[in-house]
Order: structure tokens, then sequence, then C-alpha cells
């Protein structure tokens, strides 16, 4: 198994694409945090408060089993 780290770069084009979604699907109505964490179960999620309409979108650092293609 190899394990990838991703670097500052891939955090700003991972916010750069979901700013860009959020607009495009007018979401400026939510408050949005981004998380970049070491390690997470998943390579990417999402967790919200739909009453408070609050998204928080996490970035794991590190990925296995995967190619990265250069950012």
């Amino acid at each position: 198994m190899s394990i990838k780290k991703l670097n500052e770069k891939y955090f700003k084009l991972f916010v750069s694409e979901c700013e860009k979604w959020i607009n495009e699907f007018k979401l400026d109505n939510w408050e949005v945090h981004y998380r970049w964490q070491e390690t997470i179960q998943e390579r990417a999620s999402c967790s919200t408060n739909l009453s408070g309409y609050i998204a928080t979108i996490f970035l794991s650092k590190e990925w296995d089993n995967c190619e990265i293609i250069s950012a």
C-alpha cells in the first residue's frame, strides 16, 4: 500500500473547486469551513448543520492506493 501526502497546493485547489461549485449551485447563504487534516477515514468528507446552514468540508492530507496528478 502506497500512501501519498498532499501538499498545500492540493488543499488550495480543493478549496477553489469547492468554492466554484458552491457558487454554481448558489449556496452563498451557507457558512462553509475547510479543514485539512492529517488523517480521516475518507479522502474527503462533509459535515453539515442544516438548520444553521453551516458546512465543514474535510480533506485528508494522506491518500492511499491512488495516483495523484500534479497540482
